[in-house]
């Protein structure tokens, strides 16, 4: 029998839900503790691919060179001992809430995580969003990350 992990309950493939303290034991359990393990692997190699320091996003503003549009702009940093990429998003209070800033930090991110391949390596890239994305859907965010990066010479 499948299960699939549903906030709070496992729902069973025929439809109906076991409650939390119910728990198939034996291997269908250890099923569903797989399948949570690998999704957190998944999220750590994403993570290995990001920038979060401070310094290093100040060195990518201070030696990087950059490119822009009016949604965007990317600066672009060549660091010869990063293995492949690494992206950072800086998103202002200028732009919106928290919701705003965060959905706009999750789009580029996927664009990013779907662009990997054309990506060259060794390079640093700190996406700054600028007011005009902000009303943009996906599409039309996915075009403006292409144009920028192309702008930046950062795809092989």
């Amino acid at each position: 029998m499948n299960y699939f992990l549903y906030i709070g309950f496992i729902l069973r493939s025929s439809g109906t839900y076991l409650e939390q303290d119910s728990y198939p034991i034996g291997s269908d359990f250890r099923m569903i503790m797989n399948l949570n393990s690998m999704s957190e692997r998944n999220a750590n190699v994403q993570k290995q691919y990001r920038l979060k320091d401070r310094r290093d996003f100040a060195r990518v503003y201070r030696h990087g060179r950059s490119a822009a549009n009016r949604q965007l702009v990317l600066y672009v940093f060549h660091r010869p001992e990063v293995e492949r990429f690494r992206v950072g998003i800086s998103a202002s209070k200028k732009i919106g809430n928290a919701v705003v800033r965060n959905r706009m930090r999750r789009l580029i991110k996927e664009i990013m995580r779907l662009q990997a391949g054309k990506i060259i390596d060794h390079v640093d890239l700190v996406f700054i969003v600028r007011n005009g994305a902000t009303e943009m859907d996906y599409e039309q965010l996915r075009k403006s990350v292409h144009h920028v990066c192309k702008r930046a010479s950062v795809y092989r």
